[in-house]
This record gives C-alpha cells, structure tokens and sequence, in this order.
C-alpha cells in the first residue's frame, strides 16, 4: 500500500512506516511515485 496524503504529519509518517506502507506527501511527483511502486513490488516479491 502505498498512502499519498496532503497531510504532512509526521505521526502519519510514523504510521504508515509502522504498517510497512509507503508514504508520499502532495504533490506528488510522478518519479517519486514510480520509484516508491518499484520499491514496494520488489519487498512484496521477496
């Protein structure tokens, strides 16, 4: 999962690090995001 949020709480970073979930602020750019998905697909395939 990865959680894209307005919301620049580092608590919610916390969070979602805590549930093993990426994590992007808005806006998002679309590098960032293509990079986060390659790195969650990998974890998730290993």
């Amino acid at each position: 999962m990865i959680l894209v949020a307005a919301e620049r709480d580092d608590a919610l970073k916390a969070q979602a690090a805590e549930n093993g979930w990426g994590f992007l602020s808005k806006p998002v750019r679309p590098p960032a995001l293509r990079a986060l998905m390659t790195q969650v697909l990998v974890r998730h395939r290993a």
